[in-house]
């Protein structure tokens, strides 16, 4: 699994069967004071599939981190290309949900700042995957410095203490 290297841009695979995101499951006691206790928590099979997608995550940013800021707080679109094993699956939508929720914290900050989400369906019974492409939207405040420009925000080489970049 390479991924590509693009300004603003992260292309990754998840190998395996795709996991769409279970709804969280509430549980009510009532406790001997008569008290109602509710409690939730996300099924087994969801937290287990989110691990394995921030590994990839991981694995993914560690091969182009020169280009891609940690949790970066830039806008963000998401494209999901989804192969599923058999004409019997998941939705797309809360498999793309799922990938939003993994990248809190690693490769964004919230996935309140991913703006566009899309995804596309097809089958591929010998190899099911998802590959994965995030892309910064605001790309280019620095020139100069190819990192900074993904940020968003002025390089501290080129900032002119008031949060503006110097043109030279």
């Amino acid at each position: 699994m390479t991924p590509r290297k693009r300004q603003g841009r992260l292309t990754f695979t998840i190998p395996g069967r795709p996991i769409p995101l279970e709804r969280a499951r509430v549980v009510q006691k009532t406790l001997a004071s008569g008290q109602r206790s509710t409690r939730s928590h996300t099924p087994a099979k969801s937290s287990a599939y989110r691990s394995v997608v921030q590994i990839h995550m991981k694995l993914a940013w560690a091969a182009v981190k020169d280009r891609w800021p940690w949790r970066t707080p830039s806008p963000l679109s998401l494209s999901l290309w989804i192969y599923w094993a058999d004409g019997h699956h998941g939705g797309g939508s809360n498999l793309l949900k799922a990938i939003e929720d993994a990248g809190n914290g690693l490769l964004w900050e919230d996935d309140k700042q991913i703006t566009q989400g899309h995804f596309y369906c097809t089958i591929d019974r010998e190899r099911p995957r998802v590959v994965v492409r995030a892309e910064l939207l605001e790309v280019g405040a620095c020139r100069e410095c190819e990192i900074w420009s993904c940020v968003g925000k002025p390089c501290p080489a080129h900032d002119d203490g008031r949060g503006l970049e110097v043109v030279r």
